[in-house]
């Protein structure tokens, strides 16, 4: 069956138009580790009323929307959730991975949009103050133009933007605050019902007012923190095997 496009658009308006008058009371920036936030601007994490890119290593967006997913989860945390919109062509994400790192999956909406309506529905999500992120998987490069449309709206309802992309689209002008590399590292089993934790190897490769650099880290998951490898605990036995 066809889908009406503009039968979605308008539910997509009317979802916006009944959580419009949420209110931001949260922090400025969004944290991430305490070593990378030391490098972003201003010294306390990834700034909110900005546009930010992701960009995992060929083959592992597990990584990309594991990192996204996190920040997304701390950029609506509060007293009063605030939305988070993921917009795909063909949705992938699994809620129950984004519980993993605190994404509430009652304060997820799941948007089908790829092309021009995709940065139609991204737009139109961050400009409103009752989304404290959007995440936007995007198989092709952004132009400029498109990029600085979408800061613009980050900037107009004071959410992040997440910009999920190849990794050859960190080569082009953007106008996105940050630009990430992300690829998975070796984890590290504390359970004997773990496959191990996720380990991330982030580059961050550009950022307004901040400045570069390059950390291994683990999350936490019981914690929901990111800790440096150098921070584990020394006595971590490997995982066993099930029964």
């Amino acid at each position: 069956m066809a889908i009406d496009r503009a039968a979605t658009l308008a539910a997509l308006r009317a979802r916006l138009a009944c959580i419009q008058g949420g209110g931001r009371t949260a922090a400025d920036a969004v944290p991430v580790a305490r070593p990378v936030d030391a490098a972003l601007p201003g010294g306390k994490g990834l700034p909110r009323g900005a546009s930010h890119e992701v960009a995992a290593a060929e083959g592992d967006s597990g990584s990309a929307f594991g990192f996204a997913s996190m920040l997304a989860a701390r950029a609506c945390a509060g007293p009063e959730p605030q939305t988070t919109f993921w917009i795909e062509p063909e949705p992938s994400i699994w809620p129950a991975g984004a519980l993993r790192f605190g994404m509430r999956p009652e304060t997820l909406v799941v948007v089908a949009a790829s092309g021009v309506d995709s940065l139609w529905a991204a737009e139109e999500a961050l400009r409103c103050p009752a989304v404290g992120a959007a995440c936007l998987v995007h198989p092709k490069p952004l132009d400029l133009p498109a990029s600085r449309r979408l800061q613009l709206a980050a900037e107009a309802g004071g959410g992040i933007g997440l910009v999920l992309v190849r990794p050859e689209a960190l080569a082009q002008p953007s106008a996105a605050r940050t630009r990430w590399r992300i690829a998975s590292a070796p984890g590290t089993g504390m359970r004997d019902y773990d496959l191990g934790q996720a380990a991330w190897q982030l580059e961050l490769v550009k950022a307004v007012g901040g400045r570069q650099g390059e950390w291994t880290l683990i999350w936490d998951e019981e914690d929901q923190v990111l800790l440096p490898r150098a921070a584990q605990p020394a006595a971590v036995q490997p995982a066993r095997a099930l029964p």
